[in-house]
């Protein structure tokens, strides 16, 4: 992919007379999310389709650190502004900072077990208030072969709730995985899923209804059904420990550092030790 993205860089010098600045992270400003262009310039509109395709297709192979940003980006593609100029060139920048931050490694995993970590960033969308999934997947916790960083169907009235969905949400994600591998050659169950809220954990677990749950689309209930009957394991991580929050949000560079170059590496510390129990 690096001729790819250098092509990138000199596609971004074309437009502006120059190379995208060096940057320690692909996002602007941590805990922000990028809004809708509301003041009615646009600016290089076709240029910035282009761009963010492209951006869309490096981030699909070989960047998951990057697919929270090319998100924000794919959601702004009918009126871009000075701002989301500014987030593709930031993107750009962090890739041209370091050769390793456009490399991924997979390592052979010891066992064919689907091991799955998710996050949602709870209302984080300020222009629908809807709620923003990811979605990690690996095979032995090394070999990372998907990643989502999604915007959420619906909008959600509790942080539990809005990881429930999330946690429902991959938990199809790591159900074909388990098809895959048995299709192929074989699978070890249970999956295990990785999920830093007690609470959508303990939805997971127990099909008690409540004044608080009661509302919530019976379509997400599908995780119960993978857990009762033993083919996932869903288990508790500390936030901290949970490399998904890069896909879920906009984060500082000390959490960014914490993670990424582990989950480029193969090397996620996440599974390192068994998960707390709950």
């Amino acid at each position: 992919m690096e001729d790819f993205v250098q092509g990138m860089f000199e596609d971004f010098k074309d437009l502006f007379g120059r190379l995208p600045k060096i940057t320690s992270t692909p996002a602007v400003v941590p805990g922000s999310s990028l809004r809708k262009n509301t003041d009615g310039e646009i600016v290089l509109h076709s240029e910035y389709r282009s761009m963010v395709g492209k951006i869309l297709y490096f981030v699909k192979k070989v960047s998951p650190v990057c697919a929270n940003a090319c998100r924000e980006l794919s959601q702004n593609l009918e009126s871009p502004n000075k701002s989301h100029w500014m987030t593709v060139e930031f993107l750009l920048g962090y890739l041209r900072a370091d050769i390793t931050n456009r490399k991924l490694k997979l390592r052979t995993p010891i066992e064919l077990r689907p091991q799955d970590i998710v996050d949602t960033s709870f209302g984080d969308n300020k222009d629908t208030r809807k709620s923003t999934s990811a979605y990690l997947g690996t095979i032995g916790g090394t070999a990372l072969i998907n990643w989502i960083s999604k915007g959420q169907n619906i909008v959600t009235v509790s942080s539990t709730e809005a990881e429930y969905v999330g946690l429902s949400d991959g938990s199809k994600e790591t159900t074909f995985t388990s098809n895959l591998l048995n299709e192929i050659d074989h699978v070890v169950l249970p999956s295990i899923i990785l999920e830093d809220n007690t609470g959508a954990i303990f939805l997971s677990r127990n099909k008690q209804v409540g004044a608080r749950t009661k509302h919530i689309d019976v379509r997400y209930h599908f995780i119960r059904e993978k857990v009762e009957n033993g083919n996932i394991l869903v288990q508790y991580v500390n936030t901290l420990k949970n490399p998904a929050d890069l896909l879920s949000k906009n984060v500082t560079q000390k959490i960014h550092d914490s993670h990424a170059h582990k989950m480029l590496n193969g090397t996620m510390d996440c599974w390192n030790e068994e998960s707390d129990k709950i």
